[in-house]
């Protein structure tokens, strides 16, 4: 019995989503998004569903606290493969395109392959 409620714990933790960031709100993203994951598609010779990925924002904002506290431009966060943007950058291809590489890398992280060689001309320096 001990071993099956340690299981079940452990497939909890599995389960356990990082929040959306504090006044997130769904956005419907706009065709240039989908314009930017191909281009980002093509430079990082990764593949992925751009309709797989869930889009927020948080209005009328410069910046917000990643999950770690530290104010960012844009997030992606694994568990939900979701995308929300500072609502005042929502039109910043920079922003977006560097989020959008994560979600087709599916990892956290600034690995050079990517961010630095391939892709570095679409999302110019880290953002977030």
């Amino acid at each position: 019995m001990l071993l099956s409620v340690s299981a079940f714990v452990a497939c909890l933790k599995e389960l356990t989503f990082e929040p959306l960031p504090i006044k997130a709100i769904a956005l419907t993203p706009p065709a240039s998004y989908s314009v930017w994951w191909d281009q980002m598609q093509t430079c990082s010779g990764l593949t992925g569903h751009f309709a797989d990925v869930h889009w927020y924002q948080v209005p009328k904002v410069d910046t917000f606290a990643s999950t770690n506290g530290l104010p960012v431009y844009g997030l992606w966060i694994l568990g939900l493969n979701a995308i929300t943007i500072a609502g005042n950058h929502l039109d910043d291809s920079l922003t977006v395109r560097h989020e959008e590489l994560h979600a087709l890398l599916n990892a956290h992280g600034h690995p050079a392959e990517y961010f630095v060689t391939k892709c570095a001309s679409l999302i110019g320096n880290s953002r977030d």
